[in-house]
């Protein structure tokens, strides 16, 4: 199941490096693994909520603001 799969991956590595370390991006998947794989699009569908579920405890200003650096914000930092 998709979602336990993205909770697998993202755990560890949100509890390992929290959310000013990582960085969410995604490459293309080749045509003959989209049958088998979770389609690139979906991965943010599956990640989202799990990067969300792991900061929620901290303020909701706070905890938005902490999922916007996973997935924006701390490559953007970078990448300045």
């Amino acid at each position: 199941h998709a979602p336990h799969f993205g909770k697998m991956i993202v755990t560890p590595a949100m509890e390992c490096f929290g959310s000013h370390r990582l960085i969410y991006g995604s490459s293309p998947v080749p045509a003959y693994a989209t049958q088998s794989l979770l389609a690139p699009e979906r991965w943010i569908e599956c990640v989202w909520p799990v990067v969300a579920e792991l900061v929620c405890a901290g303020e909701k200003a706070e905890a938005r603001a902490e999922v916007d650096m996973v997935f924006y914000g701390n490559a953007k930092r970078i990448l300045e």
